[in-house]
């Protein structure tokens, strides 16, 4: 499940020679978001940590932004 997470968010991306690593640095947090979802028992444990990463990176993203 974990590759597949990583492969719905690159299926719309043109394949070259960089479509392994995007794949592999989005199957990666897909695979410990999965991990946590089997010990945990709970959807809402791994919703969450994936909010709070996507927020962490938007958050980042708009600071460099703003501020470079």
């Amino acid at each position: 499940s974990g590759l597949f997470f990583g492969y719905l968010h690159v299926m719309s991306m043109p394949i070259n020679i960089l479509f392994p690593i995007y794949l592999i640095s989005y199957a990666a947090p897909g695979l410990a978001f999965a991990y946590i979802n089997k010990r945990t028992n709970n959807i809402l444990v791994s919703t969450g940590l994936h909010l709070m990463h996507n927020g962490i990176l938007m958050s980042i993203q708009i600071f460099l932004f703003l501020f470079t």
